[in-house]
């Protein structure tokens, strides 16, 4: 891979595919700035999200300071494979696109299932991960998490997805949320050419099933928590129904080097209410702010 910056964007960048040693062809996109020797930025996305999903507010911000590499993990999108009914495997899964690529070390942005995935990865290759930022996430066993509410479940899972239920279960309710949430979607849509495959059924019910055994109540799993000894940034909006925010403050108290960010009047999407906000953060944190 070149050291070059790559002059490419989230909009811009072409989909990849790079097979792995277990057969699996995974899809990607990595763009940023290459030249500055530092590790890249793997992104690990949320329930029923493709690389398509990413705000590119988000990720073109932090692409300026480093290498940005979005995945679709197995079964996700254009990737091959059957997603994972848990989050140990699919932990192994990005181990696998990670060694494949050739990396020795990286930072890792996790975003709600993304985020139990990136906890995964920091506890099984410690010394894989430098920095590690957990957004809109929960630990292992932490409680509200184990089955939704009927409210988000019925948002959350839908078989044809649904922009309105969408708007409702990632933004708050305020006039300035959902306007902020209407940007968001214009800005993922501006990709018109090579846009990645949609998240099938089957992955969905793969995904949610993860989702499930992860979030068993069982505060011993907290103490897994103690060997993710990088630093850490917990983030999230101060009213995820989702993920719960008091998850992300329980989080952050036991990472022994955690710190929180709660970002106001915003939900489960508060990156994509606040993603120049959010993604200055994240430059800072990688930065060793």
């Amino acid at each position: 891979m070149s050291t070059a910056t790559i002059e490419a964007t989230q909009l811009t960048a072409p989909n990849r595919a790079l097979e792995a040693a277990n057969g699996i062809a995974y899809a990607y996109r990595r763009f940023g700035n290459a030249a500055r020797g530092v590790p890249p930025l793997l992104c690990l996305q949320h329930f029923r999200g493709n690389l398509d999903n990413w705000d590119p507010a988000l990720v073109d911000r932090a692409a300026g300071d480093r290498e940005v590499i979005l995945l679709a993990n197995r079964g996700v999108g254009a990737s091959t494979g059957v997603v994972p009914d848990n989050v140990e495997d699919m932990g192994r899964d990005v181990l696998r696109f990670v060694d494949a690529l050739g990396l020795r070390q990286i930072d890792v942005l996790g975003f709600s299932l993304g985020g139990y995935v990136a906890q995964e990865v920091a506890l099984v290759r410690p010394r894989l991960v430098r920095r590690i930022v957990l957004a809109g996430t929960a630990p292992q066993g932490a409680p509200r998490i184990h089955r939704w509410s009927d409210d988000v479940h019925a948002l959350a899972t839908p078989d044809v997805p649904d922009p309105a239920g969408f708007l409702r279960l990632f933004f708050s309710g305020s006039e300035d949320s959902r306007a902020k949430g209407m940007e968001y979607f214009g800005r993922i849509s501006a990709r018109s050419a090579d846009r990645d495959e949609p998240v099938d059924l089957a992955a969905r019910d793969a995904q949610l099933e993860a989702i499930t055994r992860w979030g068993i109540p069982d505060p011993s799993k907290l103490a897994r928590l103690a060997a993710i000894t990088q630093p850490a940034l917990v983030a999230n909006g101060d009213n995820d129904t989702m993920m719960i925010t008091d998850n992300s403050r329980l989080l952050a108290h036991h990472l022994p080097n955690g710190q929180l960010r709660i970002y106001p009047d915003s939900g489960h999407g508060f990156l994509d209410q606040y993603p120049e906000l959010f993604g200055d953060h994240v430059r800072a944190f990688l930065n060793g702010g």
